[in-house]
Order: structure tokens, then sequence, then C-alpha cells
């Protein structure tokens, strides 16, 4: 699996796996922002898992909506260890 990264039009990084984008080729952070503010749970969540967040632009939005829930990521690949 051949991970490339690259920059946006908006100066984040994205990646793209072969030729499927990871996150948006525009603005990743919106991205993760509408995506976390679409989750009308009925509790707060007191932990969350997420599967391959890759640059992890969704974990950074959901502590900051549920902040008091502990996030655990499970990673598939060590190409975003720094993430």
């Amino acid at each position: 699996m051949e991970i490339t990264f690259l920059k946006t039009n908006t100066g984040y990084e994205t990646c793209k796996v072969g030729n499927i984008l990871l996150h948006s080729s525009y603005n990743p952070v919106k991205e993760a922002q509408r995506f976390v503010s679409s989750i009308d749970a009925p509790f707060l969540p007191a932990f969350i898992v997420i599967t391959e967040p890759a640059l992890s632009y969704c974990a950074v939005e959901l502590r900051k909506k549920f902040p008091n829930a502990k996030l655990f990521c499970i990673r598939y690949t060590n190409s975003f260890e720094k993430y």
C-alpha cells in the first residue's frame, strides 16, 4: 500500500492511497468539522474508537466535541506515526 502525502490549495496536508483520497483535497479540517458536527449522539460517549484516522483531522474535532471521552485510534500502517 503506497501512501502519497500532498499539500492542499489551502495549505493543509492530505494523503491518498493509489487514486483514493483519504481526506479532502481542498480543506481537510473543514471536512472533519462537518463530519463531527453531523454526529447526533443522544449521550456523551465515554470512549470513542477510530479505525485508521490517517492524518487525524477527525480526532482533533472529536476531542473538541467530546472533551471527556477517551479516544482510541487503531492504526493499520506505520505511515501515520507522527500523526
